[in-house]
C-alpha cells in the first residue's frame, strides 16, 4: 500500500509511510495535505489550487445569493 501511495503521490516511500500513519490515526485532512505538500508531492499542488477554486466558488454564490435576494 505504502508504494501504491508513493507512486500515485509522486513521492519517496519514507513520506508515504507518513501520510498512511496520519490517515490510519485518524489525523485531520489539513494535516494529511500539509504532510503532503511538505513532501513535495504532485498532489500538493492540485490540492492548494482546488481549494482556492471552492472558496472563491463560495465566494461568488454568496454573493450571488446575496445581491439576488
Amino acid at each position: 500500500m505504502i508504494m501504491k501511495v508513493a507512486a500515485l503521490l509522486g513521492i519517496s516511500s519514507n513520506w508515504a509511510m507518513k501520510i498512511v500513519d496520519l490517515i490510519a490515526t485518524g489525523a485531520s485532512i489539513w494535516a494529511i495535505a500539509a504532510a503532503v505538500a511538505a513532501s513535495g508531492g504532485i498532489l500538493a499542488i492540485g490540492i492548494v489550487v482546488l481549494r482556492e477554486l471552492v472558496m472563491k466558488k463560495i465566494k461568488q454564490v454568496g454573493y450571488a445569493a446575496a445581491v439576488t435576494y
